[in-house]
């Protein structure tokens, strides 16, 4: 070091995250150049690294299902060794890849998921379902349901076809989605004359396709868990929470829970997880290729980059049986129930949004060793420990050579991360933790579509640090010549889904306010208006949801970009000619159902997975992301995606602070306009 240059060292005592580093300042040019922290290098330490980071992938980044889905179908019917599914939840009859028309508006459109592996297992691919459930059992031990019934696995936790007697099949284990179908359509015609003259009718088209479908789904399980009949090579486990272990987790939180929030998060813990690993030994490693994403393995997140306000190959609403709550948006009612509502009468299951990566490389290690731990920790039944197949459970031998190779130009460096209670693992929350710290200092933008945004300790940090920012910013900006207007802004875009439970209101309220993004919830801005008043006039005591709401500061505009940070938050809605429930075609509007979990910062960092900013995906169920500091990939997605949001009108260009000014007003405007465009047509 010369005598113009000192060392600084910069310290990170208060962030166990980071790590030391030392910078040189030159003193003439006062300049320094510092390497941006994206990753969890603590976490990364040595080949025991609990979350290594790789530099030698090759990714390629989804929008919505129908190109995620088509991608992972692709990849299981070339598979040869090996395919590891870890889900939420697994619906054997959706279909990956479907086609377009009319003529595919019925189940099956194409290819069942659990035709796809069924067809692997007979060519000796040795296939593991990993899959979200708490059991518990009945008298009949063949019968396993749960208390909140979250409705994932089709033909299991609901619409159940156990028993089809007019149906001739095959052992279970050679089920096959079109010959159940066609075994149904013979079932449903009138045998013979005298049935028909004493008024047999026969089931729509519909009505049978969506039975064939209940009992394709029931078998399929059945085989799946060995209790009627077996498949070749296909293995399926469940895992439940572990009450202590998330406990101890949200123990750890700055902000505890209330009492009901405490007993749902820890007692009905939920293993969140979406990955698909297939090969990941074959070839040594050189044919591995794996999933990180939000995409649900059930047929309900299957969409459209067009998102249409109906699409035939969206799944069929009407059947109550198949119904979830988020899935489905108002549709046809009985008489005169919902039809004053202005968006009722959608057949089909709301459009939904998400996001998948593909990657082959390193980063495939901790997407093994992830599924590796959680297999051994379940089981469906005692006894049922090992399989005969899975020699991996026993195998220490050496990861396979070709994740190991060298970086190559073109390739990513990847993180993957966790929340995963039963190894004491909150990993997804320090990487969010740590890039949104990033995103404060540097200013810039930071682009966040999360399915729940209810994290208020997320939203606190943003407000703090960017406040802790202005004032370092303000006391050293005269001694360069500059003003606080001088410091750079960080352009805040969120884009999340109208909560579709009541419960989840006051939480999604609280962060918002946080941010000073209130305003947008009118409902619940006008019941804590009307509380406050009600308990001024009558001396009566608060709700506890209004009384915390009351303690928030809930900062305005000017406050906000005074400290650096201008925010605005959408929700996504589709339009399109439509016919409402009195038959007439028009104008209609309809939301998008965002699902997805997606932080992109200044085109240089993005993470994307399983986890939503709540406090469940943070501290309570397992999730897992993958982290990428790739800047092409990252600036190609942030393009790609606003261009799709504002209708081809802007991608973001080079997003320069210069630029970020008219980009965050033309996002704002264009947010403006089509809310008063949906007020005209849904007054």
């Amino acid at each position: 070091m010369n005598a113009t240059q000192q060392s600084i060292k910069k310290e990170s005592m208060s962030n166990k995250m980071k790590h030391e580093e030392t910078v040189h300042v030159n003193e003439i040019a006062r300049t320094a150049k510092g390497t941006v922290q994206w990753f969890l290098d603590k976490e990364n330490a040595g080949d025991s690294a609990g979350h290594p980071i790789t530099h030698n992938n090759q990714l390629q980044l989804f929008i919505n299902g129908e190109e995620g889905f088509a991608s992972i179908a692709a990849d299981i019917q070339k598979a040869k060794k090996s395919i590891d599914l870890c889900c939420w939840g697994f619906d054997p009859a959706m279909e990956l890849v479907r086609g377009k028309g009319s003529a595919n508006a019925l189940w099956p459109r194409g290819t069942t998921y659990g035709d796809l592996l069924i067809e692997a297992g007979k060519r000796g691919v040795q296939v593991r379902l990993l899959v979200w459930l708490a059991p518990k059992p009945t008298s009949l031990s063949a019968v396993y349901f749960d208390l909140l019934n979250p409705m994932n696995l089709p033909g299991w936790t609901h619409d159940t076809n156990y028993f089809a007697p007019a149906i001739k099949q095959d052992k279970v284990g050679d089920i096959n989605a079109h010959k159940i179908l066609e075994e149904h359509r013979k079932a449903n015609q009138p045998p013979n004359k005298f049935k028909r003259m004493i008024g047999f009718k026969a089931d729509s088209d519909s009505t049978v396709a969506r039975k064939a479908r209940s009992a394709y789904c029931s078998r399929w399980f059945r085989a799946g868990r060995g209790l009627d009949g077996s498949f070749t090579n296909i293995s399926v486990r469940h895992r439940d929470g572990n009450p202590e272990k998330i406990g101890y987790s949200m123990g750890s939180e700055r902000i505890r829970p209330d009492d009901i929030e405490w007993v749902a998060m820890t007692q009905y813990g939920t293993h969140h997880q979406k990955t698909v690993l297939i090969d990941y030994a074959a070839n040594d490693g050189k044919d591995a290729v794996g999933y990180v994403m939000g995409l649900n393995s059930v047929t309900d997140y299957w969409d459209t980059v067009d998102h249409a306000i109906e699409d035939t190959r969206r799944e069929d609403g009407s059947g109550q049986d198949r119904e979830r709550a988020e899935s489905v948006q108002a549709l046809t009612p009985d008489a005169g129930t919902q039809a004053k509502a202005p968006d009722a009468g959608f057949r089909t299951f709301k459009p939904y949004r998400d996001y998948a990566c593909r990657i082959q490389g390193g980063a495939l290690i901790s997407v093994h060793k992830n599924f590796e731990s959680a297999w051994l920790r379940t089981y469906f039944k005692e006894g049922d420990k090992l399989l005969d197949f899975a020699q991996s459970e026993e195998d220490k031998s050496a990861t396979p050579t070709a994740l190991r190779s060298k970086r190559t130009p073109g390739n990513s460096s990847v993180q993957i991360v966790r929340t995963q209670p039963e190894e004491s693992d909150k990993t997804i929350k320090d990487i969010y933790f740590q890039a949104t710290s990033i995103a404060v200092d540097v200013g810039g933008y930071l682009y966040l579509e999360n399915q729940y945004f209810q994290y208020e300790e997320w939203a606190q940090r943003v407000v703090t640090h960017a406040r802790e920012k202005a004032a370092l910013w303000k006391s050293a900006a005269k001694k360069q010549g500059k003003s606080l207007e001088d410091m750079p802004a960080l352009h805040v875009f969120i884009v999340i889904p109208v909560a579709e439970r009541g419960q989840m209101v006051p939480r999604t309220y609280d962060t918002l306010a946080t941010l000073g993004q209130q305003a947008g919830m009118t409902g619940q801005s006008g019941l804590v208006t009307e509380a406050n008043e009600k308990a001024r006039l009558k001396k009566k005591a608060l709700p506890d949801v209004v009384q915390h709401a009351n303690t928030i500061a809930k900062p305005n505009a000017a406050l906000l970009e005074g400290n650096g940070l201008r925010i605005v938050t959408s929700m996504l809605q589709t339009s399109g000619s439509c016919v409402d429930l009195k038959g007439e075609r028009r104008m209609r509007y309809r939301e998008i159902y965002i699902h997805s979990k997606l932080m992109l910062i200044n085109d240089s960092f993005f993470t994307l997975g399983s986890a939503n900013i709540n406090q469940r995906s943070m501290a309570g169920d397992s999730e897992l992301n993958m982290g990428c500091n790739d800047r092409k990939v990252t600036e190609g997605l942030r393009k790609r995606i606003w261009s799709q949001l504002s209708g081809k009108t802007f991608d973001g260009g080079s997003v320069s602070q210069a630029s970020l000014i008219s980009i965050f007003e033309n996002w704002t405007d264009l947010r403006n306009d089509n809310r008063k465009k949906n007020y005209t047509a849904n007054p």
